[in-house]
């Protein structure tokens, strides 16, 4: 078993599941927490993470498949994707195929938030190219909710993180937003929140 990332909240390591590679992620305990709770509290991770995971992949978002929890040692042993990152990619990318990523980086996040989850940490570090569309990982900031505006601050991470990390083709974010807003009803309102929230302009045109 290998180390591959460590975070704040949980380290991951390449292993392997009945012959397949796999990514074993294991919470880490807090020593600021009494024993009893913290425990309690990343038992309770886990199950959430392991849940949302599910819900997101019924919803038709390629993530890891799931191949064994363990509440007790708070594990999760997941497929391991193989799996260009979107950051890494943009930059190789001509400008037909980078609008094409920028559109199903808003359907994926449109199905995302019309199943009621908000992934908390939506950036292209945590987006795979599956093919032509867009595979997810890292669901440890995750949330079920109905909540409009969270699902509006989740879009504002991905914006920032967008124009962070690629710069020279900040004018993408239109099309991400645009290719959200059509592919769900929802999605007008949550970009309007958006909005409220930066007291800015629309990002995207309107038909």
């Amino acid at each position: 078993m290998k180390l591959i990332k460590r975070g704040a909240e949980a380290e991951l390591y390449l292993t392997e599941f009945l012959g397949r590679r796999a990514v074993l992620k294991r919470r880490i305990p807090k020593g600021y927490r009494i024993r009893e709770l913290d425990d309690k509290i990343r038992a309770e991770r886990t199950r959430a993470e392991a849940r949302i995971i599910h819900r997101a992949k019924k919803a038709g978002v390629r993530t890891p498949v799931l191949y064994d929890i363990d509440v007790q040692e708070m594990e999760i042993t997941m497929e391991y994707l193989d799996l260009p990152r979107v950051k890494d990619a943009v930059g190789t990318m001509d400008d037909a195929e980078k609008g094409g990523l920028a559109e199903e980086i808003g359907k994926t996040a449109a199905r995302l938030h019309s199943a009621g989850i908000v992934h908390g940490d939506l950036t292209t570090s945590n987006m795979l190219i599956y093919g032509g569309e867009i595979a997810l990982i890292d669901f440890g900031l995750a949330e079920i909710t109905k909540e409009r505006e969270r699902m509006a601050s989740d879009l504002r991470v991905l914006k920032e993180g967008w124009r962070s990390a690629h710069y020279e083709d900040e004018d993408l974010v239109d099309i991400i937003f645009q290719s959200y807003e059509n592919a769900w009803e929802g999605g007008r309102e949550v970009l309007r929140m958006l909005e409220k929230a930066e007291g800015r302009r629309r990002y995207v045109k309107r038909n």
